[in-house]
């Protein structure tokens, strides 16, 4: 009983210290208001946006998209918005391309605060095109007014486009203000866009800091001491330079301009290792040493540049970046054919000039697949595979079924796909508790063999589809499949094991290749509805009881060789022989 009253008084203790903490007022200094940023530098995150303090700053860095960007909540704006003031760095003046030129600002109050998930439920509340209000100069405040005030929102979206400039590769600002009405000016400073110029920081009730260090860092200039190939990279060395805190390494690619492509830091790390290179270009690179103090980056002089040519040759697809443009697609009764995007560091290839597509199974509800083979400069192949679906939302029923083969149900349809056997079940398959729900079944090409009952006890079944590729059926693989009226063997089947289709009882008719070579005992034991079998080629090893409790007539070729001792065989059933 004591134990009991105990356990109780510290659950409501507990329970109140949480109460009481989601009423009590959010802290500035844990910023749990930021949800998402573009990649920054270290103790530079967006959080320094809305921090009160212009010593510190958010600083990203281009990070593969053409855009910087942050998404933060409501807490950090009024409850109406009529304009913003963004204010500059501590070294605006020393980088000027810093500074924002192009922007968009969106509200949003969807449930995920995450713009990829649902851009057409965010609103454009400000835009800004070819931008030149922030000038450079270090803590100085500019301020936006709205053309429409606007209510809050749950979410807002600050993006930055970035210039295509070397000294573009960043993008920085000191603070970031929300206001719930609108500024008058004397002036307007930005002939361009009409953008008016706000006061010093220092109105908005923050002491400036200095404008510089009492001791600035001095940094040597770095020299690349060692270019060389390694592989499908690029190794840099140079010297370390004292006091420096990192490097930025900078490249070109032939006659294009120097673009920021690494940033280590560490005192220790005086290499790279590039892998974003391909065969036939020069690449020139420099590289730069940085040091911080306070609220302040100090940069040393670039280094000398040093360049290396890489000599043509083929280029395996298999080691390159190959992106699909959807995974799964809708139904339309017509061939799909999604985007291919395959780059070779930063190249893209092009499609006839640097490889083939060939699209197969892209019409119909199920697992498509892709061909990519090399061309010109490019070898190998490279197979990617896509889904169909009558609603175009993707399975997430899925998984291995063999060393290299794969299952996926898609609505009504299983499919199979990859390469090789899949695997023997003894106990039952993957898919066997939807085996209800399974009335299709398409196995695709690179599968070689079906394994041992695979599809045993599919009671809804109705068709079944082989590929090319497919050239033997496990024992039982389709056995007691009491709805399967039909099935298309493959032009290379040679075995259909053991009980295969036993107790298959609405399969009607079959047609069965030349390729094959062996009917199992008991293949197609009590398929009592079925009347026909036609043969194409020489007559198979058709082993006892194959046919055991059928009533049905076999076609087979006049001039093909075997069938006169075929049948003299015991198939089990009452059969009628007929030529064509």
């Amino acid at each position: 009983m004591p134990k009991q009253k105990l356990s109780m008084k510290t659950f409501l203790f507990v329970f109140l210290s949480v109460f009481l903490f989601f009423l009590a007022p959010v802290s500035v200094k844990a910023f749990p208001g930021i949800c998402w940023s573009s990649e920054t530098f270290v103790n530079q995150g967006a959080e320094n946006l809305f921090d009160g303090s212009y010593l510190s700053k958010w600083h990203t860095i281009k990070a593969g998209s053409s855009y910087y960007h942050v998404v933060f909540d409501q807490r950090f704006a009024p409850s109406r918005i009529a304009s913003y003031t963004m204010t500059t760095a501590g070294d605006a003046s020393s980088h000027p391309k810093q500074n924002p030129i192009n922007w968009a600002l969106y509200g949003s109050n969807i449930t995920s605060h995450y713009w990829s998930s649902e851009q057409d439920k965010w609103d454009l509340i400000d835009i800004r095109r070819n931008c030149h209000t922030l000038k450079a100069q270090n803590y100085t405040a500019y301020t936006f007014n709205l053309k429409k005030p606007v209510n809050a929102y749950k979410y807002y979206f600050l993006r930055i486009e970035f210039e295509d400039d070397e000294d573009s590769y960043a993008t920085q600002l000191a603070e970031l203000t929300f206001y719930d009405h609108v500024h008058t000016f004397k002036n307007s400073i930005c002939t361009r866009c009409g953008c008016q110029i706000g006061k010093l920081a220092d109105d908005y009730g923050n002491k400036l800091p200095p404008q510089k260090d009492s001791k600035p860092i001095s940094l040597k200039r770095p020299v690349i001491s060692s270019l060389v190939r390694s592989g499908k990279q690029i190794q840099l060395k140079w010297n370390r330079i004292s006091n420096a805190s990192g490097y930025q390494i900078f490249r070109k690619t032939d006659s294009g301009n120097f673009s920021l492509v690494a940033t280590v830091t560490g005192k220790s790390q005086i290499n790279f290792y590039d892998t974003t290179i391909r065969t036939g270009h020069k690449y020139t690179y420099k590289i730069r040493a940085f040091a911080k103090q306070n609220s302040y980056t100090y940069y040393s002089s670039f280094s000398q540049n040093r360049q290396i040519s890489l000599p043509k040759g083929k280029q395996n697809l298999s080691s390159l970046t190959i992106s699909l443009g959807y995974s799964c697609h809708k139904y339309s009764g017509k061939p799909l054919k999604p985007s291919i995007k395959i780059k070779d560091g930063s190249y893209i290839l092009k499609n006839e000039k640097d490889y083939t597509i060939v699209y197969s199974d892209n019409i119909n509800i199920g697992i498509a697949k892709i061909m990519l083979k090399g061309k010109g400069n490019y070898t190998g192949r490279v197979i990617r595979y896509f889904q169909i679906t009558a609603n175009g939302q993707k399975s997430t029923l899925s998984g291995k079924c063999g060393k290299n083969a794969y299952w996926i149900l898609i609505d009504d349809t299983l499919c199979i796909y990859g390469n090789g056997i899949t695997y023997d079940y003894r106990d039952v398959s993957p898919w066997y508790e939807y085996r209800t729900r399974i009335k299709k079944v398409v196995i695709s090409a690179g599968i070689t063999g079906i394994g041992g009952a695979s599809f045993w006890n599919c009671q809804n079944l109705t068709s079944v589809f082989l590929a090319s590729t497919v050239t033997e059926l496990g024992t039982c693989a389709f056995a007691d499949c009491i709805c399967l009226k039909s099935i298309t063997f493959s032009a290379k089947t040679k075995i259909i094991g053991a009980e295969a289709f036993q107790g298959c009882t609405n399969l009607k008719e079959i047609t069965l290749p030349a390729s094959v070579s062996a009917i199992r005992s008991f293949a197609f034991e009590g398929c009592k509805k079925l009347k026909k079998i036609t043969f194409k080629g020489n007559a198979p090893t058709i082993e006892q009881y194959a046919l055991g409790n059928t009533s049905l007539s076999i076609f087979y070729p006049s001039k093909a060789s075997g069938w006169v001792k075929a049948k003299q065989n015991p198939c089990g059933g009452k059969i009628i022989w007929k030529s064509y």
